[in-house]
């Protein structure tokens, strides 16, 4: 008779529109086969690669999607199946455990129609039939010469669906089978974790059923029942049925796990060798599998308290870097900080810790006999936060029919809070607990308790004292007590030098202090954005005047000049030495040159520069620069031209000189003072050569070789203006100097490159060229 059951099997990758994974199996004649079914909303390109006997060893398909998520390296009876991401395409590998064969499915397969031989490369849909020894269900209909029939039939409404699947996910037949009843009903039992009940289920199934196609997947059963029941009082017999079921079942996809329970079951008796060997067969043989990370943390575990705890800690890291899920990861942080604890190394373990909580709390409540120990231990060395977040945790996962542990895990936790000094929380926790069990004996202990901590404040430690001072402030807002916590904290603190803290506090005394404290350290280290942030409580008499000279420098390179001023207004005229008087002008005439006070910062700049040469002081000599500045501004050319003559011999070579001939220069060139014009002019450009600058262009090219133009020094003049040709200037003013450079040619009657470029500059196109463009024209008018 023919049957083909069908799986609720799916696996769904994110890649756009999702591609569908289902597999199909089925039996026919005692021989199992399965059919994999891929879909996809778009066409996508299947092939099948052979070896030289024409025998199909791998599948490879590709959807040309980048996907959003992916699924992990699988494997079932008849294939392993995997996936890449290749140049942003999605290729899936599906490589046969026996044979194999590939179907382009485009067409509806439940009519039995020849499938033609012209078949498209791509299909929304495909199909991969797995077999061991002969394919299944090969159609007896009579196909035409020139097509090809699917090979399984699969008719309409004839398909039995069964929901079941067994520990290989592969899907169940029976046939009025009532040892399927009873292997749905253990199924139930061990995913509710009710193993007492599934273990004796279990045993009298196999008593009952011998032959049972279901022992395998019993047994296996059984074993994690007393793995998770006792394993060290089940040891011997774990080590027994597990060794057997390794050698009845060697390819089975759960010997690792098996292997795994054997290696503990030896380690509970203290076997560490025979442990030892299944660890490492385990991780040498199934090094992809979910266990090998937790074998590694097990043979970690066994250098606790030993001289090569170098290997322990190696091995803990690789088992926590490897591990494959967060269920496997939290086990591995469980144990490493056991480890740590053991070896003196809180603060390791409390970082394993957190991350356990943060990721994944769950994993406390599905094991609550590990989690219940652990935070005895945290408790033994006094990591009373830990033990404490831990309890709570547990305490919220677990059952309403387990009140005596409840209680005990709660009360517990709010205890671990209070010496941890976490009052608020301890209080919380007492307060549930009254709430939860106002009828157990320990209530009143509790109430006790808590009442005694609500005024516990006789401590020594500072720290301890200001958590109890917060708590204090949250617990009594707006009283005489939230008032008194906050004082005294606030002397703590401003005695442990945390001014910070104090800014905001009502006290505006010990504000005041700690802006003071918060500025004077500012000052010492030079933190010029302190000096800024805290300006606004800056009190300038009780600093010294170099104090005060570094917050008005740190003032002054942040451009606030106003505030600056504040700070050394004065300072000069108080100060006795010549020295420092230097100094301080120095400072004030730059920053009054830049709040534009062009009097004050003339008679500044002009006083700094004459004590400069009297003290020799040439460093300060470029206050010359803010004197001529401010000597031009009030139309004082005659003095600004003997600062230029100043600066030219003591320091000419500055860029700065460049804005001061540019100044001079124009006032020349607006007097017609040629010599003037090109004295300023190649001085320019001498320092745009020496500093690769182009300030100044094209103003300074342009001056000078009208200059020569009017002193008829064509040649001359041409030079200057080739050079300006040359450098990356704007369209009007190429358009100015090729204009300029016809008409020198034009006076030298070299009337052929007085044509070219009069020419070159009609040509020139873009914003300001009509002007110089129209004289362009009319030149060459005149030439032709």
């Amino acid at each position: 008779m023919l049957r083909v059951f069908v799986c609720c099997a799916f696996i769904v990758v994110g890649i756009g529109n999702a591609l569908e994974v289902s597999i199909n199996y089925g039996k026919q004649n005692n021989a199992h086969f399965s059919v994999l079914n891929l879909q996809h909303d778009e066409p996508f390109e299947c092939q099948a690669l052979s070896n030289t006997y024409g025998e199909t060893t791998r599948i490879v398909c590709v959807i040309k999607q980048t996907p959003t998520a992916s699924f992990s390296p699988t494997s079932t009876i008849f294939f392993k199946f995997w996936n890449r991401v290749v140049d942003g395409e999605f290729y899936l590998y599906i490589e046969p455990n026996f044979s194999a064969k590939l179907f382009n499915i485009y067409i509806d397969l439940r009519d039995e129609v020849a499938i033609p031989k012209e078949r498209p490369k791509k299909s929304k849909k495909w199909q991969v039939v797995g077999y061991k020894d002969h394919f299944p269900f090969l159609s007896s209909s009579n196909a035409p010469v020139d097509g090809l029939n699917f090979p399984v039939r699969i008719a309409q409404g004839e398909e039995n669906f069964v929901q079941a699947l067994d520990i290989n996910r592969t899907p169940l037949e029976f046939e009025e089978g009532q040892d399927f009843i009873y292997y749905l009903a253990i199924q139930d039992l061990m995913k509710n974790a009710l193993y007492f009940d599934a273990i004796k289920m279990i045993d009298e199934t196999l008593r009952t059923f011998p032959e049972s196609i279901f022992v395998k997947d019993l047994m296996y059963y059984r074993l994690k029942v007393l793995q998770e029941l006792d394993p060290q009082e089940n040891a011997d017999a774990i080590i027994d049925m597990g060794t057997k079921w390794v050698k009845r079942y060697p390819t089975d996809m759960y010997v690792p796990e098996v292997l795994y329970y054997i290696g503990n079951a030896y380690n509970d008796i203290r076997f560490g060798s025979e442990s030892k060997y299944f660890f490492d067969r385990l991780i040498s043989e199934y090094p992809n599998s979910r266990f090998a990370p937790l074998a590694k943390m097990q043979l970690a575990k066994n250098y606790y308290g030993l001289s090569d705890s170098p290997t322990a800690m190696r091995l803990f890291v690789q088992a926590y870097q490897e591990a494959k899920d967060l269920d496997s990861a939290s086990m591995i942080a469980l144990n490493w900080s056991e480890f740590y604890i053991e070896s003196g190394k809180k603060q390791d373990a409390q970082k394993l810790i957190d991350t356990l909580l943060s990721a994944y709390p769950q994993f406390l409540g599905e094991n609550i006999t590990k989690t219940y120990n652990f935070i005895a231990l945290l408790a033994e060395n006094e990591m009373w936060e830990s033990a404490a977040k831990m309890g709570e945790l547990l305490f919220a996962q677990l059952h309403d029919d387990m009140v005596l542990a409840r209680d005990e895990v709660l009360n517990k936790a709010a205890l671990y809070y209070q010496n941890a000094n976490q009052y608020e929380k301890a209080h919380e926790l007492n307060e549930l607990f009254m709430q939860e069990f106002p009828n157990k004996a320990q209530a009143q202990e509790v109430k006790e308790r808590d009442d005694k901590m609500l005024f516990f404040v006789g401590v020594d430690d500072d720290a301890k004292k200001i958590e109890r001072y917060d708590y204090l402030i949250q617990k009594y807002p707006n009283t005489d007590i939230a008032q008194k916590a906050t004082e005294l904290k606030s002397q703590i603190l401003f005695s442990q030098g945390r001014y910070n803290e104090l800014l905001g506090t009502q006290n505006q005394e010990l504000a005041q202090k700690s802006y003071f404290e918060l500025i004077r350290k500012a000052i010492e280290s030079k933190d010029c954005p302190k000096i800024v942030e805290y300006f606004a409580h800056y009190p300038k008499d009780k600093f010294s005047d170099e104090q005060n000279l570094v917050a008005f420098t740190c003032l002054y390179d942040v451009s606030l000049n106003k505030e600056a001023q504040e700070l050394i207004e004065g300072m000069a005229q108080a100060q006795s030495d010549t020295r420092k008087k230097l100094e301080i002008l120095y400072y004030e005439g730059k920053n009054l040159d830049k709040l534009g006070m062009v009097k004050q910062a003339t008679l500044a700049s002009r006083d700094v520069l004459s004590l400069a040469q009297g003290l020799g002081e040439s460093r300060r000599y470029d206050i010359g620069f803010v004197l001529f500045k401010n000597l031009i501004a009030l139309g004082n050319l005659d003095e600004a031209r003997e600062v230029y003559t100043f600066l030219h011999k003591h320091i000419g070579d500055d860029a700065r000189m460049i804005d001061v001939d540019l100044e001079l220069l124009k006032s020349a060139q607006t007097q017609k003072e040629e010599t003037s014009i090109e004295l300023y002019a190649r001085d320019i450009l001498r320092l745009q050569r020496l500093h690769k600058s182009s300030n100044g262009t094209p103003y300074v090219e342009l001056a000078l070789g009208q200059s020569y133009m009017r002193l008829g020094a064509w040649q001359d003049s041409n030079a200057i203006l080739g050079e300006l040709l040359q450098k990356d200037i704007t369209p009007s003013t190429r358009a100015q100097a090729l204009y300029l450079q016809g008409s020198n040619y034009k006076n030298a009657s070299d009337l052929t490159r007085a044509k070219e470029s009069f020419e070159s500059c009609q040509k020139l196109q873009g914003a300001g060229v009509d002007v110089w463009q129209n004289l362009c024209v009319e030149s060459l008018k005149l030439l032709n």
